[in-house]
Formats: C-alpha cells, sequence, structure tokens
C-alpha cells in the first residue's frame, strides 16, 4: 500500500512540475488558459491524495477495535485486536506472531505476551487462545480530516453493532500519526467515542 502511495505522489509531484514548465516560458494570451489548466490539475490531484488518506484512515478505523481506555491495558489491546483478525483464527487459536505484527502496525505498541495467556484456556506454542465471547462491530465514515502538528486527527460517524443486537451511531475522534514502519503508514494512538 505504501509503495502504490509513493508511487502516485511521485507520479503527481513530476505530472505537476512538467506541466508547469511551459508556463513559464509561454507568455501569450493563452498563457492565462493554461496556468488555469495546471491550477485544476494540482487541485484534482490534492483531491486524488485526499480520497486516498480517507480512504486508508477509514480502512483502518473498520480493523480498530480499541476504543477510550482500552489503549492503556495490554490484554484488552491483544483481545481486542484479535478480532480484527478471527478469520485468521483456526481451531479456536490464532498465531502470536500475527497478532503482535498487527498491534505494532496498526498502533505502534509492543505490548506483553503474556497479558493475554490463561490457565483456564491454555494455547498451543507461539498462539494465542481465541476466547468464546460476543464482541461489537464497528463501521466507520470518516467526517473530516483535521491535519495537526505531527498527525491527524479524524472524526468519523460510526455504527455500532453491539453483540446483544443493539444498534447505535455515535461520533468518533481519533488521532493517527505517521509510522513509516508501519504498513498501514500510520498509526492510531487514540480513539475516543463521543
Amino acid at each position: 500500500m505504501k509503495k502504490i502511495l509513493a508511487a502516485a505522489l511521485v507520479f503527481v509531484i513530476v505530472f505537476v512540475f512538467s506541466g508547469a514548465t511551459p508556463v513559464r516560458k509561454i507568455a501569450t494570451e493563452n498563457s492565462v488558459e493554461i496556468v488555469s489548466e495546471v491550477y485544476d490539475e494540482v487541485s484534482n490531484n490534492a483531491e486524488i491524495s485526499s480520497k486516498i488518506l480517507k480512504a486508508r484512515f477509514e480502512n483502518m478505523l473498520n480493523n480498530n477495535y480499541l476504543y477510550n481506555d482500552d489503549f492503556c491495558s495490554h490484554k484488552v489491546i491483544i483481545e481486542n485486536s484479535i478480532l480484527a483478525l478471527l478469520e485468521k483464527a483456526v481451531d479456536g487459536e490464532i498465531n502470536k506472531s500475527l497478532v503482535l505484527g498487527f498491534i505494532a502496525d496498526m498502533y505502534g505498541l509492543q505490548v506483553d505476551e503474556k497479558a493475554a495467556e490463561y490457565d483456564f484456556a491454555p494455547a498451543s506454542e507461539g498462539m494465542f487462545v481465541v476466547l468464546p465471547r460476543g464482541y461489537t462491530e464497528y463501521n466507520h465514515t470518516v467526517l473530516n480530516i483535521a491535519e495537526e502538528e505531527g498527525g491527524y486527527t479524524v472524526t468519523s460517524e460510526v455504527v455500532v453493532m453491539a453483540h446483544d443486537g443493539e444498534e447505535y451511531t455515535a461520533t468518533t475522534k481519533t488521532v493517527f500519526v505517521p509510522n513509516e514502519g508501519s504498513s498501514f503508514g500510520y498509526n492510531i494512538i487514540s480513539s475516543e467515542i463521543l
């Protein structure tokens, strides 16, 4: 995903600069039209970048199961991150490396894997047990992206589908920071359901 975004940005930069060069050399009646076209291209490219960023943040939000104080507990971080990876579970277990890698990519955190080991439900070597339980699902739509020092604050509307069948809509504020080491390109460092 990062390679595609990087390639798109390089293309945009090369395209914009190559399109801008003739504007400086042409001094005719058509120069106003050419400048206008270049500004339109820049505007379109900014709009495309904005849509890419929105899609990336929505994807991350729709795979996020940590809200409010969940970020404070290694046990909760592991258990709720497993929910995003349930399709990778086999016979009630999931690979520890997969879960810990997801946590590092999504949240930029290193957690104590022993926090999610249970005497009452032992797992195989290198695996976490997937505890049988109901869980809430979240479906986000990004409403606003505000660039701030060090990252972005994203406001989203979220449809919360509780495991007991109750459904409601709320607003979330989520803080994203860039992380080149993450496969997402960003980390979620907090997410509050308002």
